[in-house]
Parts: C-alpha cells; sequence; structure tokens
C-alpha cells in the first residue's frame, strides 16, 4: 500500500470470507527531499530591507502530504552571498509545512539553497533577485547644481540619484513624485520645478 488512509482487509479461506476485518490506517513514510513541494514569491523575488517567507510542504516517495512534524534530518535554508542578508530561519508551522524567513540586505541576485540533511529539496538551489525599497531622502544623492551665476530665464539642471535605506540605486524610475524640488529667493514662491526621469535611479 502506497498511499495513506484507511483500508479494509477481508481474509478469504476457499472462497469463505473470514469473521475478522481488519481496518489499519495508512500513514505517510519518510520525507522524500526531491518530492518535497517548495512555493512562496521569497524564492525568486525579494526587497531589500523586508521579510521574505516560502514555504516547504514535506512529501513522502510515494507523493503523500505529510501532516505531522518530520520524522528525518532537519530542513535548512542557506542564502547566498551570506553576508548580504540576515540568516534565514525556519519554522514548522504545522500539517507538514515549514515556513523559512530571511531578509536580503542590497538589491542583488541572491542563491537560495534548500536542503534535509545532505540532500537538496525539490529543486534547490533556486535563484532570485532582490530589488531596492523606496526612495529614501537621507540616502539620496544630488550632483551638478549650478554653484555659479546664471543668466535669468536661462534654464539649469541637476541630478537626484535615488537610493533606498541601504544605499541601493533605485532602478524602477517611478519615484520622480517622491521628490519635491522648489525653488525660493527668501520666502517660497511658489515655483516648483519639474521632475523627470533619465535613467536608471537618475533623475
Amino acid at each position: 500500500v502506497n498511499r495513506t488512509g484507511t483500508w479494509t482487509l477481508r481474509v478469504n479461506v476457499n472462497g469463505q470470507p473470514i469473521a475478522v476485518t481488519y481496518s489499519p490506517t495508512v500513514l505517510p513514510g519518510a520525507e522524500a527531499p526531491a518530492k518535497c513541494n517548495v512555493t512562496g514569491p521569497g524564492l525568486t523575488s525579494a526587497e531589500a530591507g523586508k521579510p521574505q517567507t516560502f514555504t516547504i510542504q514535506a512529501i513522502d516517495q510515494w507523493g503523500n502530504l505529510r501532516t505531522t512534524e518530520n520524522s528525518g534530518a532537519t530542513f535548512t535554508v542557506t542564502y547566498s552571498p551570506s553576508q548580504l542578508a540576515a540568516t534565514p530561519s525556519i519554522a514548522y508551522i504545522g500539517s507538514g509545512k515549514y515556513e523559512a524567513v530571511y531578509t536580503p540586505k542590497f538589491a542583488q541576485t541572491h542563491t537560495i539553497t534548500i536542503k534535509q540533511g545532505t540532500t537538496s529539496v525539490a529543486q534547490s538551489p533556486y535563484t532570485g533577485v532582490s530589488v531596492s525599497t523606496g526612495p529614501v531622502s537621507s540616502r539620496s544623492l544630488v550632483g551638478g547644481i549650478p554653484t555659479s551665476s546664471r543668466v535669468v530665464g536661462d534654464g539649469q539642471m541637476f541630478t537626484i540619484v535615488s537610493r533606498d535605506q541601504f544605499d541601493n540605486v533605485r532602478t524602477g524610475g517611478g519615484d520622480a513624485n517622491e521628490f519635491f524640488v522648489s525653488a525660493r529667493n527668501g520666502a517660497f514662491d511658489g515655483t516648483v520645478l519639474s521632475i523627470t526621469h533619465a535613467t536608471g535611479g537618475n533623475y
């Protein structure tokens, strides 16, 4: 029997059933790392500075979902490059499932490796990309502001480099509305300068 559930067994002797009927309950076997299922957005995409999660469903060699905590070696999760993220944690959350949590520190390509003992789980390792969080004014940069005299009416340009709290340069190009640039001579006269996206995190 390779499927879980309650089965009914009857024994016949010379075509006649024996009075005793057995109804054993078949439980899932030990985890088979290659059969386990791993799901969640944190496997392939992440946002720097924010906890990312994914779930491991333990499954035995016959494809039966385990409903209790693993019976063999524990699952482990590693993030590479290791120095660029908080150490991943993993916890049993019931019904044969485990939740892994990690927090990347930088926008970068990363690799997540999941093992049970020394055996890789499912399609591990997984390659993903961490993107930067929203712009932070104290980490963003401004360059090219004119310091010498200029003629009234002449257009002037300077650059804003949008960066997140970890100094990652933003690349989405959607931060123009997050910045407010005004010109004043004494009291603010209501003049607001226009901001356009140039390339990458530059405006």
